[in-house]
């Protein structure tokens, strides 16, 4: 639902994914992110978002398991030493490699996210959404994406 009489974005979308293997992202990850997933099944990815006067709020539940990724050059595709060494710490310390975790409930993540007077729709939406995957699992996300 976008509102395209409104001056400043106001819309409401959601959706839902079903079950693939996670390197199907790989190629959009590796060029947004500078990430590559090397192993994870994403069980369902749903997501609920309204956005009023160029702010999105909103929830998002990604349920996954046997995740593992690897850091790289998002231009190049290569890999530094700075990215072993940030592979390393996400797998081993930052990352959730499982939502739901254990006898945990699934985490349910709460959107927020500004739009900037550069973003169009797409970067408006893809943004709002990673804040909330990343949050999911536990990697930070950049700017614009909490209120922090």
């Amino acid at each position: 639902d976008y509102d395209l009489s409104a001056p400043r974005l106001n819309l409401l979308f959601h959706g839902s994914v079903s079950r693939f293997a996670g390197p199907a992202l790989n190629q959009m990850l590796v060029n947004y992110e500078g990430l590559r997933i090397r192993s994870g099944e994403l069980d369902s990815l749903w997501f609920d978002v309204t956005v009023r006067d160029d702010t999105a709020t909103g929830k998002l539940k990604l349920l996954y398991h046997d995740l593992a990724i690897e850091t790289l050059d998002k231009v190049s595709g290569d890999r530094s030493l700075g990215d072993v060494f940030r592979t390393f710490v996400f797998n081993h310390f930052k990352l959730r490699s499982e939502n739901p975790s254990g006898d945990d409930a699934p985490r349910v993540i709460a959107l927020w996210h500004l739009r900037l007077p550069e973003d169009g729709f797409f970067r408006t939406f893809w943004h709002t959404l990673r804040a909330g995957i990343f949050q999911t699992l536990g990697i930070a996300a950049s700017r614009g994406s909490s209120p922090g």
